[in-house]
């Protein structure tokens, strides 16, 4: 069962013993991961990752008083550059509303190489474009998180299963 047919390599399926349907791997890092780990011993130390993170998370006073970096003054400039950078149809743009930076921090994955807690300043704005298909994809919330001068973070606030999860707090 654990072997891999030349064409289903190619294709990244793999066919289940005593049955005709096909298991689809998601990625190289799920492939390595389930070679590497034993599947017995991923959950608990993810139960055991969640919980430490859920208490290490920083509180209010401890927002305030963290480094963010520097205010970035050009934060418009920031969005701009980034709707132009990734947007497919970024002439299309409408209803552009961008709000002030606010002190705020992220969270990151230790097994990406990423830092537990992220200071930074957000920078959320509200945005509607064109989807590769030209048609107008809704009014859509965006929060960049931008330490000195440079995006750390982008989510979706609007759809945050497209971009991997949600900020610290509800926005809405």
């Amino acid at each position: 069962m654990d072997e891999w047919s030349e064409w289903d390599k190619r294709h990244r399926r793999q066919s289940c013993q005593g049955g005709s349907e096909q298991v689809w791997a998601t990625s190289e890092f799920q492939l390595k991961i389930m070679k590497t780990l034993p599947r017995c011993a991923v959950t608990p130390a993810l139960l055991i990752l969640s919980a430490t993170l859920a208490f290490a998370l920083p509180n209010a006073k401890q927002n305030e008083a963290a480094d963010h970096g520097l205010y970035p003054k050009n934060y418009e400039e920031i969005v701009h550059k980034y709707i132009h950078e990734n947007f497919s149809d970024p002439y299309s743009i409408r209803d552009l509303s961008i709000q002030k930076p606010t002190k705020g921090w992220v969270t990151g994955a230790w097994i990406f190489g990423e830092k537990p807690i992220t200071y930074g300043w957000e920078v959320i704005f509200a945005i509607n474009g064109k989807n590769t298909f030209g048609a107008y994809v809704g009014l859509q919330k965006i929060d960049l998180v931008v330490r000195d001068g440079k995006i750390v973070k982008v989510m979706n606030l609007t759809h945050p299963e497209l971009t991997g999860g949600s900020i610290n707090a509800p926005r809405f």
